[in-house]
């Protein structure tokens, strides 16, 4: 789980810069957790504007939620009731900062893959030519997967910006 937001200068931010949680019952974050980090030099910007639309607990709580693997377990993390998580999901304030910190983890993660895509691929192709018939056989499955998902999706975006040259034709 991760105790703040890590910045690109390995600064973290921590909920209660923002706002004091006094009598706060959200339990501290051990160093064996995961930290959430973005590479967005804004990411700052955006904790303080939301430190004003939301309450210390809710600030405190969104690291919990965002590292649990369910809003249950993020949830039990935060120690927030049932009641108390269901109301703040229904808070635009606090529903738009969770979905916010989640892009971004997830954006950052895709990044760190993105580096390994090279290496992967050499990897799977290499696999195709292994001595064991069922190593061989399923990097050869995956291959053509891959290869027949790809060419669907560029299938679509072509189709879909057709799609979208039509209907700007036809406004005009």
């Amino acid at each position: 789980m991760c105790e703040g937001i890590v910045m690109k200068k390995s600064k973290r931010i921590k909920p209660d810069r923002f706002k004091e949680a006094q009598g706060s019952k959200i339990k501290p974050m051990s160093d064996k957790q995961n930290h959430i980090k973005s590479d967005n030099p804004a990411w700052g910007d955006f904790l303080a504007k939301v430190s004003d639309k939301l309450s210390p607990k809710q600030i405190e709580a969104l690291p919990h939620l965002i590292g649990a693997r369910s809003l249950e377990e993020g949830r039990r993390m935060a120690n927030v009731s049932h009641s108390q998580i269901y109301i703040w999901m229904q808070d635009k304030n606090f529903k738009d900062a969770l979905d916010r910190i989640r892009g971004e983890v997830v954006a950052e993660g895709l990044s760190r893959l993105q580096g390994h895509f090279p290496e992967a691929v050499k990897g799977l192709t290499e696999l195709t030519k292994a001595k064991e018939k069922y190593i061989k056989l399923r990097a050869c499955e995956l291959v053509i997967n891959y290869y027949i998902k790809t060419r669907e999706i560029e299938n679509i975006e072509k189709r879909l910006s057709e799609l979208e040259k039509g209907v700007e034709d036809e406004r005009r």
